[in-house]
């Protein structure tokens, strides 16, 4: 099922609360980000435009610099998910990797 920004749900498998935030690396993509704020979260979710997006912060310094400040963050569900294997889908062969 496709879910769209901003659509919230509970996962299927383990009943975590959830809310649908379009990728900032992808719009196309719709992540599963936990509704909840959480203490060492690296998700920043903001309204951009009337759209929910998802703003994944890969700088340590930075994401503990915005939690200091009181900014809540939230975590993408895959990561913390005790089930996340059963939604993964199999890779294609050789897409996107070097044998190099």
């Amino acid at each position: 099922m496709k879910r769209k920004p901003g659509e919230t749900w509970r996962c299927s498998a383990c009943g975590e609360p959830l809310i649908g935030a379009q990728s900032s690396a992808n719009p196309k993509s719709v992540m599963p980000v936990v509704l909840k704020p959480h203490p060492h979260g690296n998700v920043l979710v903001q309204n951009v435009d009337g759209v929910i997006t998802g703003f994944v912060i890969g700088n340590a310094l930075i994401r503990d610099q915005l939690l200091d400040l009181g900014v809540q963050m939230r975590v993408n569900h895959f990561a913390d998910c005790p089930h996340a294997e059963q939604f993964r889908r199999p890779a294609e062969a050789g897409k996107g990797r070097s044998d190099g």
